[in-house]
Parts: structure tokens; sequence; C-alpha cells
């Protein structure tokens, strides 16, 4: 099991290394060991078992990237970005991602496989994901002062400092079958990170999800 989290703040006092630190903390079943790193006005880290290599990070020329989870793919990903010229070496997941990321922008997050959530910043920007089924957990709040991403909603409550507090809507629509909207969750102010999607958030706009994977697309439909 891993860990991930990360914030995107306009006050770059209340943000900070030691805020994820302390969101990583909120969830120790996740792991102990992490890692984090820094830049612009967003800090990002990951936390992992020890003996599990489930999650890595890279900074590399303004662009951040943190991993949490298992890449099925990479060996394939890996041929294909050599074959585009794009670098030999890649000593780990995040820092595979990251080259992807820089060359191929967005569009690289609909070549990956596997059961993970990622984000990727350049300090202005914070984007967030997870793998196409959703079988990776990661939650979300934006509001005035930030966004905040986390593994868990503890740790997204434990970053932002909003009080616990039932969703009563969510709730009850849970308890008598109705369906519900794939972003709320049972805590109020915390949302779902959509799967199948890709979040934006900046500092001085919203948070946008677009999906990057339509299966409508590649599979016949009937009546």
């Amino acid at each position: 099991m891993a860990g991930l989290a990360a914030i995107l703040c306009r006050h770059r006092g209340r943000g900070g290394s030691a805020s994820v630190e302390r969101m990583l903390a909120m969830a120790p079943h996740r792991g102990r060991r992490s890692e984090v790193g820094v830049i612009g006005s967003c800090a990002f880290g990951v936390s992992s078992v020890d003996e599990l290599e489930t999650t890595s990070l890279a900074v590399q020329d303004g662009l951040g990237v943190a991993f949490a989870g298992v890449l099925d793919n990479a060996p394939d990903l890996i041929q294909s970005v050599r074959r585009r010229g794009l670098g030999d070496q890649y000593p780990s997941t995040a820092h595979l991602l990251l080259r992807m990321f820089r060359h191929m922008g967005d569009s690289a997050v609909g070549e990956f496989r596997g059961v993970y959530s990622v984000v990727v910043t350049d300090g202005y920007h914070l984007k967030f994901f997870r793998d196409h089924l959703g079988l990776s957990t990661l939650f979300f709040r934006h509001d005035q002062s930030g966004t905040f991403v986390a593994s868990e909603v503890k740790q997204v409550l434990a970053g932002s400092g909003i009080r616990r507090e039932p969703h009563e809507a969510f709730l009850e629509r849970m308890l008598f079958g109705v369906e519900q909207d794939e972003t709320d969750c049972s805590f109020a102010g915390v949302s779902r990170v959509p799967k199948a999607a890709i979040t934006v958030a900046t500092l001085d706009g919203g948070a946008h999800s677009r999906r990057y994977w339509s299966p409508e697309e590649i599979v016949e439909t009937g009546h």
C-alpha cells in the first residue's frame, strides 16, 4: 500500500513540505517512509512501506511528478519513449512519467495502465488523476486558500484544516440506493477524484476535470 498528498497553496506560509508530511502521517498504514518535493507554490509527496517499491517522486527543470501504485505497462512505455529519442535511463516510474508529460503534455495520461494515483505540477498548475477504473483512491478539496489532494479523506481534512463533518445528502442517497455523483464522498467539503479523468487546478482559478479515456469510442454499442 502507498500514499500520496499534495498542496497547491495561494499563501506559501500555509503550504510547504511540513503540511504535506503531516497529511502523509495521517495514514501510517500506507507507510512511514516518505519523500516530499516543492516547486513554486506546490508541495507534494509520497509514502510507502519500506519493503515495497510502489511510490516514486521526480523533480526536474521546474516540473514535478509524484506516483503511487503500480504501472503495469511501464516496460512498454519505456521502449516507446526510447524509440522517440526521449532518453534511455529512468530510475523510477515518476521519472518516466515526467519525461512523457514534458514531451507529450496531458495526452500522455491515456497511455498509462495499472492501479495508481498521480500528481503533476509546475508550481502554478496542479494536475491529478487516478487509473481508468478508479481502483486507486484519490480525494481533493479546492477552496479560496488552495487545492488539497490525497489518497484518503482524513489526509485532505488534515491539510485543509476544515472540520470533519458528514455529507448528509450523500449518506441519505447511499442508504436509500439513489444513484450518486461519482465525485461525492461521505464527508462534507471533500470530493472524490473522478476515474478516467484528469483534474487541473490553478492558483487563480478553479479545479476542472476532463475525461482522458472514453471506452465508448473503442467498443461496439447497441440498443
